[in-house]
């Protein structure tokens, strides 16, 4: 960044680093008073910005260098690790090695402030169509979003596909309800319910990978959980 060529000489790098000026110290309350936080900047509060800010720029001049993982003579991953082991000391964590830096900063995807903001954005708009009452799905929009591109588009979702067994129909969208019951439902009077009212017969019952009831269970262990809340189930 200051133009100094990279080495791995320790005594070299000393040396090259009395060339560069030591800062002298800087009070930087006055460089960014409450007046210059206003949102309206008159030209005189830009000229005072315009001063506060010449002292960054005293020292040696800075370039941009762009990150390159694997070319090991711009002592870019000596730096990352460097630095990383240095924060990590500061926090109590385990350092990690310049292998291990190097394999991690190849794994990282960028992510910017930028991005989230505009993604938290989109799904906002989404929500208030949700909470705002029954819309069709054409009101509904789906978005893609490439900063590093400069590319946006939205486009109307799918909708869901419809599932059909005998006389009834849904779509992953849909939830089969069933009242509580007075006293509380249990086991053998849901699967009761849904032979009623709804013609099915039910051969397994799951909760998350627990079976609630299945029809390969033996009499005596059918016996034992149909008269069962379903406050046991889920306690």
């Amino acid at each position: 960044m200051h133009g100094l060529p990279g080495s791995q000489d320790q005594p070299a790098l000393r040396e090259m680093l009395k060339l560069l000026p030591l800062p002298g110290p800087q009070d930087l309350a006055p460089i960014f008073p409450s007046d210059l936080a206003s949102a309206k900047l008159g030209p005189e509060q830009v000229q005072r910005l315009h001063e506060a800010l010449k002292v960054w720029s005293v020292d040696a001049p800075l370039r941009p260098l762009k990150f390159e993982k694997d070319d090991d003579s711009n002592f870019h991953v000596d730096f990352v690790a460097a630095a990383a082991s240095l924060r990590a000391q500061n926090y109590g964590i385990p350092p990690a090695n310049r292998a291990q830096s190097k394999r991690i900063v190849g794994q990282i995807i960028p992510a910017i402030a930028t991005s989230t903001a505009a993604v938290a954005g989109l799904v906002g708009l989404e929500l208030y169509k949700v909470v705002g009452g029954p819309r069709p799905l054409s009101a509904f929009r789906h978005s893609y979003l490439h900063l590093a591109e400069n590319y946006f588009s939205r486009w109307v979702p799918c909708a869901p596909a419809i599932q059909k067994f005998n006389r009834l129909t849904w779509t992953c969208w849909d939830r089969l309800k069933v009242p509580a019951g007075q006293p509380e439902r249990t086991l053998k009077s849901l699967l009761d319910h849904l032979q009623e009212q709804h013609g099915l017969k039910v051969d397994m019952l799951l909760q998350g990978k627990a079976v609630l009831y299945s029809v390969r269970w033996s009499p005596e262990k059918q016996a034992q959980y149909l008269p069962l809340s379903f406050r046991c189930f889920l306690s």
